[in-house]
Order: C-alpha cells, then structure tokens, then sequence
C-alpha cells in the first residue's frame, strides 16, 4: 500500500539521511514519477527536503518543545497510569518475551512484572531497564544507541540493528504521545516512533497501555495503524464512540476506573 511505501521510507530517510531517486526506485521497485511523488508527500510533511537527485532527511525534523520534562510527566495522573499498568501486567503470560517503548506510562508498567515470572525484556528505556533488573529476575536486554538527553532512552541505527537479532517478540508492551482511529499511534519524536514501528514488526501481539489525555494529541510522526492493536487499556474518560470503532475494527479495550485526567 501507498501509505506503507512512504511510511518505510520515512524510515529510511531516519537511518541514511540522504536517499537518491534511483536508491528508492530500485528498493521499492517502483517508477521514478511514483518515487517523485512519494518525496513530495514527505517533503508537505516537513520529513525530507528535495535536492538534485534525491532527497535528505531535515536536520532539525522531530525537535519539539511539545512535551514536557520527563520527570514533570511522570507525576502526571500517576495513580491512573498505575491501574493501567496493573492490568497491562495481567494479559502477560509467564514465559513471554515482551518489548517495551520508554516513558512514564512504560515506567509504571515495568515496576508492575515483579508480579509476572520467567520473563525476558528488551527496551531502549534506561530506566525500565535499570527498574526490572533491580527488582525482578527477569532476562533483561538493554537496546543500545544513541541517546537521547533528558529522556535516557535510545534511538537510531544501532538501535534498530539490534532488533535484527530477534526473529520474533511475543508482545510489544507499548505507550504513545497520541493516538486517534484515522492517524493510529503518534509518536512526537521521529526516531522514537520509527524505533516503535520496528518493536511492533516483530512482535506476534501489540498491547497499547494509554490514559485517555492521549486521545486529544495529535504528534507528528505514524507508528502503526489503529487496526494494529490487539489490547488497548485505557480508563474510563476515554470516548466511548473511539473504543466503538476500534472494538469494532477488532480491538480489544478495557477501561479502568481512575480519577479525571489533569
């Protein structure tokens, strides 16, 4: 599909920087006039500039102001984000093999697998990695990259390379900066959300963890279509006709009871 073709390519433009014309003609094995007006897709989106040949990737794509220090989000609607986490731990089996995204939502779920056993973890969280190994005797492995300041988690080509290694995860345990049933998982961060897009590639099952503020973001960058879910668990403010259509999409959501989100 069209959107899948610019959505790969996007990530490719994230790893190389620079692409030719002719590059993206012979991976895709479509047209030069296609490969035109994929670019000109991505360049409206402010993710490439043009040059004579090809295309490179904007220099300051994904800088954003939007969001908050970390450690001011992570005392933001804590105790909901704890009830979500506590029934994101209840749809992981013992045994499993679970990736996981950063974040303060991701955070709250990995102090909540000291409930589970046996469990082998990847993130690119340092946080969630320090967390788990500490408290559980959980397999933990530690996505390395480059890192990102401020938010201790890692992005970028060696990041992804790592996931090459796997050939497959039986759950991503994911969070998101925003979500909607047109647009699917947003991430604000364009690495991130590539890096995202790759951790739910190889798993067999995607659990969404999100508090219902996130239905209101609208973040730049796609992680995957809404369809993609299996599980969402939300609370009880999330619009009741959103879970509608995913339920009938063929989403699973639960709601948990929480108080009103700040």
């Amino acid at each position: 599909m069209k959107s899948d073709r610019q959505a790969e390519m996007k990530r490719l433009f994230f790893e190389r920087k620079k692409l030719s014309c002719e590059e993206l003609r012979s991976l895709f094995g479509i047209s030069i006039e296609t490969v035109r007006r994929d670019l000109d897709h991505l360049e409206r989106a402010g993710v490439i500039r043009r040059v004579y040949g090809g295309a490179v990737l904007v220099d300051d794509h994904g800088k954003s102001d939007e969001m908050p220090p970390w450690k001011a989000r992570s005392v933001r609607n804590r105790e909901l984000k704890r009830a979500i986490a506590e029934e994101v731990v209840r749809h992981i089996p013992d045994g499993s093999t679970i990736v996981m995204d950063s974040g303060t939502q991701a955070f709250e779920i990995a102090k909540q697998l000291v409930c589970c056993k046996d469990l082998t973890v990847l993130t690119n969280d340092m946080r969630i990695a320090a967390e788990v190994s500490a408290q559980t005797n959980h397999k933990v492995f530690f996505i390395g990259g480059s890192v990102k300041r401020g938010e201790m988690f890692t992005t970028g080509v060696l990041a992804t390379s790592f996931l090459e290694w796997f050939s497959h995860i039986d759950i991503a345990v994911m969070s998101t900066d925003g979500f909607s049933v047109e647009k699917g998982m947003l991430d604000h961060d364009p690495e991130m959300g590539n890096l995202k897009t790759l951790m739910i590639g190889k798993a067999g099952k995607l659990i969404l963890a999100m508090d219902s503020s996130k239905f209101s973001v609208n973040a730049f960058f796609r992680v995957c279509r809404a369809g993609r879910v299996d599980l969402l668990i939300t609370d009880s403010a999330a619009p009741q006709e959103v879970l509608q259509t995913l339920t009938q999409a063929g989403v699973r959501t639960v709601r948990v009871p929480g108080d009103k989100i700040e």
